[in-house]
């Protein structure tokens, strides 16, 4: 049975038997990757065929990635912390990728006790981008008895990730830190201890944006959550464009509403591909703005159409039309039709 198969074979299975089709997904899964062949299990997480064979195909990844073949006594991790930076500065140039002190975000994860029950946590000395971490040797995540040095290696081949500065404009970069952490099986993970951000995420931004000070340029680090490898590249890709998407009405809605009032807005799904946002006036025919959101191939672009209706009425524009698309879609309570 091939991966998709066996994919496809959850995906239609009923609640009693969809855990032992699971368990069937991870064990194909599992035998592909230590051939080292790994281009289809990317091709079925990013370009999956259906968004439920894409799922199933990525929880399946972190739950192999998250255990141990012999049911060893611990609980090993290799997670990524999704950041994105915004920067902007006239000077342009570009931040490093160097994380110059590893070891302070080290101890602040201790000091805060955000650790728990970790026996052992390493960090990756440097931000990295998310096209390095997709194309990651899952083979070499894998853990095998208590045998930690290909997972601990992982750490050491990323390169850096430097961060381009445009002068014009502050942009929205996604970065991602990268660690290891080790806790007794039966004691919670790293992922659950640093699960609520809201506790300690202000007080990590701060001290996170000092590793990245250059003269002239302005940084702002806005963290999320530890996850498991996958699930924190589906989460940071999301996060970057919502950020972007407050970047752009921020600076829009301030244009406009000093010179005409409040904009048109129209929002067109131009393709399956991406989700467009403009804003107009009919008093200034200057003033048309527009940004494209990316929908992954692996997003409904409902889904991501949801977010961008919220995020506009959360600034308060109630009032938009929804250029083509489909009628059945709910896009929220100010449409105009």
């Amino acid at each position: 049975m091939s991966i998709l198969e066996a994919a496809k074979a959850v995906d239609i299975a009923t609640e009693v038997d969809k855990e032992p089709r699971r368990k069937r997904l991870r064990q194909i899964l599992l035998e592909t990757i230590k051939t080292g062949e790994q281009g289809g299990i990317e091709s079925l997480m990013w370009l999956p065929p259906s968004q439920s064979v894409g799922n199933e195909v990525r929880s399946s990844i972190d739950t192999l990635l998250g255990s141990c073949e012999d049911n060893s006594q611990l609980n090993v991790v290799f997670f990524v912390m999704p950041v994105i930076f915004v920067v902007g500065g006239a000077g342009g140039g570009s931040l490093s990728g160097v994380i110059r002190e590893p070891n302070e975000l080290r101890y602040f994860f201790e000091g805060k006790g955000i650790l728990g029950h970790c026996k052992n946590f390493s960090l990756c000395p440097v931000l990295v981008d998310i096209d390095a971490l997709k194309a990651i040797d899952l083979k070499n995540l894998l853990v095998v008895g208590e045998d930690f040095s290909q997972i601990s290696a992982s750490l050491k081949n990323f390169d850096p990730a430097d961060i381009a500065v445009d002068p014009k404009r502050e942009q929205a970069h996604l970065r991602f830190i990268c660690g290891i952490a080790i806790s007794g099986a039966d004691s919670p993970s790293f992922l659950e201890s640093a699960g609520n951000i809201g506790i300690w995420g202000i007080e990590f931004s701060r001290l996170l944006v000092n590793q990245f000070k250059l003269e002239g340029v302005t940084v702002l680090g806005i963290p999320r959550s530890p996850k498991a490898l996958v699930s924190g590249i589906v989460e940071g890709y999301r996060c970057l464009r919502e950020v972007a998407l407050q970047l752009f009405l921020s600076n829009a809605l301030k244009t406009s509403r000093l010179k005409t009032g409040e904009p048109d807005v129209d929002i067109n799904l131009v393709d399956q591909q991406q989700i467009a946002v403009r804003l107009s006036s009919a008093f200034d025919d200057t003033f048309n703005q527009e940004f494209s959101l990316p929908v992954a191939p692996y997003e409904s672009q409902s889904e991501i159409l949801e977010f961008v209706c919220k995020f506009l009425e959360d600034v308060g524009l109630i009032n938009y039309k929804l250029a083509t698309g489909d009628s059945g879609t709910r896009v929220g309570k100010g449409m105009v039709q």
